[in-house]
């Protein structure tokens, strides 16, 4: 019984020790779990350096999405020279497609209050920019509907950056989010007065 007890005792030591190796291991955790944290800084990190400096964004049915780098809005295509067949082979369009899509995401975190306020009007304003790009391409033949068409586009365009002035000031969006958008509606009333210009080569 004694023997027993002892036999007991060392397996209880030989349980603490076990203990103490999981503690230890526990503390291997920790640490590896402070590793993780310092990573998950990191990518916090390098997350806000490329929502500052790039915007990628997937493939989507509607648009070839074009890509922020912190500058200008640029296309996956940049440089290739492609044959326009239709109003989706037409750079304003992917842009202004894309930027629409970035508009939905951002005003999606807006207060409630503001749903059928400043949300409806921003992305009434920039989806219109893409539809009057995608009338005035069926109309290409007329060359004062497609025109016209193009400049309501502008309008839109023009309309949504106001928007966006409101959404800085009320501070519902961030200034890089800001310039972000900004940056690509000028860049789209650049493409879209070329266009007009050049209307001739889609009729």
């Amino acid at each position: 019984m004694a023997d027993d007890g002892r036999r007991r005792m060392e397996d209880g030591g030989q349980r603490a020790d076990d203990g103490g190796w999981r503690a230890d291991d526990g503390g291997r955790m920790t640490e590896d779990g402070g590793q993780r944290a310092e990573g998950g800084r990191r990518k916090m990190e390098s997350g806000g350096w490329k929502r500052e400096r790039k915007v990628k964004r997937r493939k989507w049915v509607g648009c070839n999405p074009w890509e922020f780098n912190g500058e200008r809005w640029v296309s996956p295509n940049d440089g290739a020279r492609k044959q326009i067949q239709s109003y989706r082979d037409l750079d304003v369009f992917n842009l202004a497609y894309t930027l629409a899509m970035e508009v939905f995401r951002l005003t999606a975190r807006f207060p409630k209050e503001e749903r059928y306020a400043l949300v409806d009007q921003m992305r009434r304003s920039s989806r219109s920019v893409c539809a009057n790009i995608v009338e005035g391409f069926a109309k290409r033949r007329y060359e004062a509907v497609f025109k016209n068409s193009l400049n309501d586009s502008l309008g839109e365009s023009e309309e949504t950056k106001l928007w966006a002035d409101f959404a800085l000031d009320c501070d519902y969006i961030q200034a890089d989010e800001h310039e972000m958008l900004t940056t690509g509606y000028k860049q789209v009333g650049a493409m879209l007065w070329t266009l007009m210009t050049r209307w001739e080569t889609f009729s």
